[in-house]
């Protein structure tokens, strides 16, 4: 899928014209494949503003994801949250797709990497349905891999790693190559599966499909259950007959603890 350009992009702390946005050829990332992202949602609310689809637990995930692979983020996590809200409204966003990456920059060779700088990049641009409007609509077809999902023995399954995601690359371009248009990949008992675009099992979103022993295959978001649940549950609750909307500014979130039980709740607001 093309990416458009925008006005900016985030790194290091600096917001950097789109086409300025490079690294060397040499960075240990590009051959290793030695780094970790995420994949963010931001919507526009009812009232104009700008929802960014659990923005908090995605960073922990990042920043837990980091720590697993001996990365050292050298910016805070409130300093990753104002920077993605300074972004969003610098390239005038009210809905978009976030792409934060924490890899291992340009200085040193080899396998072992800790001396190697740990670099930090927030991309935003606009990005449809993953599989488009109409496999929104209609569905998709999906086909059973060849390939099997990496073993958790291999790689950190809780991990969202890039070069975890080279084991779905391949299974991305057979299905497609064979007329569908999603693979799934089993893992090596065939109990189990995942979309292509799920690597870790700790995901705050993103697709999982599981098959049973009859075979029945499901595909949902784990965030979104966790929505879905909460939702039902304020739905029921005489003190929550209608959506709770947020009364702070929009450039903060409302704390945890504030939160109340509907799918808003799950959303950090930003300009």
């Amino acid at each position: 899928m093309p990416v458009t350009p925008v006005e900016k992009i985030w790194m290091d702390g600096e917001l950097v014209a789109w086409e300025s946005a490079r690294v060397h050829v040499l960075t240990h990332a590009l051959h290793y494949a030695s780094g970790v992202f995420e994949g963010i949602r931001a919507y526009e609310t009812d009232e104009g503003e700008t929802g960014i689809f659990r923005h908090d637990e995605h960073l922990k995930r990042l920043e837990r994801s980091a720590k697993l692979y001996y990365m050292d983020i050298p910016f805070t996590h409130e300093q990753l949250r104002e920077a993605t809200h300074e972004l969003i409204a610098r390239n005038g966003f009210r809905s978009c797709y976030i792409r934060p990456l924490v890899f291992r920059g340009y200085g040193t060779m080899g396998l072992f990497p800790l001396d190697a700088p740990v670099d930090v990049v927030v991309a935003v641009w606009e990005w449809g349905a993953y599989l488009g409007e109409e496999g929104k609509r209609n569905g998709v077809r999906a086909k059973i891999a060849s390939w099997r999902r990496i073993s958790p023995d291999s790689l950190i399954p809780h991990a969202k790693a890039s070069g975890q995601y080279l084991n779905s690359i391949l299974a991305k371009i057979e299905s497609t190559k064979a007329g569908y248009d999603e693979a799934i990949l089993l893992d090596t008992r065939d109990t189990s599966a995942r979309a292509p675009g799920r690597t870790s099992s700790s995901s705050a979103t993103g697709a999982s499909t599981r098959l049973g022993r009859r075979r029945r295959s499901s595909t949902a978001s784990t965030a979104s259950r966790s929505c879905r649940s909460r939702a039902t549950s304020a739905s029921r609750s005489s003190s929550a007959t209608s959506p709770a909307r947020s009364s702070t500014s929009p450039t903060r979130s409302s704390s945890p603890e504030r939160r109340p039980s509907s799918c808003r709740c799950a959303r950090s607001t930003t300009t």
